[in-house]
């Protein structure tokens, strides 16, 4: 009986053993298992912080790459808009360049075309010198104007002077035009001489004497008719509606001009008598003319000839 209570003791005790291990193992293992959860899950904790913290390292890079980007761009702005400004500044300093470089140019043009004009007035003078010579003419035979009353042209003079219009005549070119000589000198005060020669130089720059005096033939016309002024001053001077009847009052020109030894030639004959005009008041350079104005002559006026660079009209009958 007894050792059958021990057996049943010791069973007892053996089976409590058995379950207290079991129930060791089992909490031993529950225990690791959770320790292992919570490994995963400091472990997962740990790698989100992680990928935040990288995610915002990788926000700040991007911040910073923006913020050197618009630096970047600022500069590449500021470098444009000066290379701009200095390539505008360099094109204006071209462009003043060759406008200075044009302008003279345009001088040397109008210098060596003015030294052309006055080579050809002194050749047209020299000539006239040669042929004054050989029809043994005196240079006291052209009268003198510059004072205030000119001196009659003495018979000889005038006989002399017939001669010198058929040489004149001569170069006429067959332009219908001829040359009438007077016997009475024409009388200028020292203003309107000094008005008809300035007029004519500037009128006639680069014509031939021919073309000079013919110029004063014209003003001098207008003088005696009854449709113009009757001063050389008030003649040259005149407008019509507004425009003055010599563009050389109104451009600048009768201001400017150099007054050579061949206009004053030119006046002297005219006043002397030399006539080339067939009674012409008015004369225009075509090439040169506002077509408009031309249009007017053609129409209004009776075309005479034409000489040199200049057209010569008189009223219709």
């Amino acid at each position: 009986m007894y050792k059958k209570m021990k057996h049943k003791i010791n069973n007892k005790i053996i089976w409590t053993i058995v379950y207290f291990s079991i129930l060791c193992l089992a909490i031993g293992f529950a225990v690791k298992q959770e320790r292992e959860i919570v490994d995963t899950m400091v472990l997962g904790m740990e790698n989100t912080v992680s990928k935040e913290k990288e995610l915002e390292d990788t926000q700040l890079l991007i911040e910073k790459t923006e913020i050197e980007n618009t630096k970047v761009r600022e500069n590449a702005l500021s470098v444009i808009e000066k290379s701009t400004a200095e390539m505008v500044k360099l094109k204006q300093e071209k462009n003043k360049q060759n406008k200075i470089e044009a302008d003279e140019e345009k001088n040397k043009d109008i210098q060596t075309e003015d030294q052309m004009k006055e080579d050809a007035i002194k050749e047209e003078e020299n000539i006239q010198e040669e042929k004054l010579k050989e029809e043994n003419l005196p240079e006291d035979n052209v009268p003198d104007v510059t004072e205030e009353n000119v001196q009659d042209v003495s018979e000889e003079n005038v006989q002399d002077e017939n001669v010198q219009d058929e040489n004149v005549q001569d170069e006429c070119d067959n332009q219908e035009c001829s040359n009438t000589q007077t016997n009475n000198a024409i009388q200028l005060p020292n203003n309107d001489y000094d008005v008809l020669v300035r007029i004519v130089e500037a009128e006639a720059t680069g014509e031939d004497m021919k073309g000079k005096i013919l110029v004063a033939n014209v003003i001098l016309n207008r003088v005696k008719h009854e449709s113009f002024p009757n001063t050389v001053t008030d003649v040259v001077f005149e407008t019509c509606g507004g425009s003055p009847q010599f563009s050389p009052t109104a451009d600048g020109r009768f201001d400017s001009v150099r007054i050579s030894e061949g206009s004053k030639e030119a006046v002297n004959r005219a006043l002397a008598g030399e006539d080339f005009s067939n009674g012409a008041l008015y004369f225009s350079a075509r090439s040169h003319a506002d077509p408009n104005n031309m249009s007017w002559f053609d129409t209004h006026l009776k075309w005479l000839f034409k000489y040199g660079g200049h057209e010569f009209y008189a009223l219709k009958d």
